[in-house]
């Protein structure tokens, strides 16, 4: 097998982190899916300790943490409610995943420098 013959996984990989969400004209399944799987693995506990191991490997001050955390997520959830409208059932099971980690970040990261 040769690299051409699974170009369109190579690109979906390497183009699903990615989150320019402006751009409602990707049709690209595979890119669409990964995306979103990587989107929903930032949500709940595991999206909490996630994010602040990237956010630390960044060097984001911990005033700022709280904040770009929030945004961040809250960009990948609305994403998420429309690529997945029709689907009001999976929405809600992933919003209480992504209120968990919204929650943590407001209560115990909101601070001024």
């Amino acid at each position: 097998m040769k690299a051409a013959d699974y170009q369109d996984l190579l690109s979906a990989i390497e183009n699903h982190d990615n989150k320019d969400y402006d751009d409602p004209g990707n049709n690209d399944l595979l890119l669409t899916i990964l995306s979103v799987a990587d989107d929903l693995d930032a949500f709940g506990e595991t999206g909490i300790s996630r994010y602040l191991e990237i956010y630390q490997e960044r060097g984001v001050e911990k005033f700022m943490v709280g904040q770009a955390i929030r945004e961040n997520a809250r960009k990948r959830f609305k994403n998420f409610e429309r690529l997945y409208r029709k689907y009001p059932e999976l929405i809600e099971k992933h919003r209480k995943r992504f209120l968990i980690l919204d929650t943590f970040f407001k209560n115990n990261y909101l601070t001024t420098e």
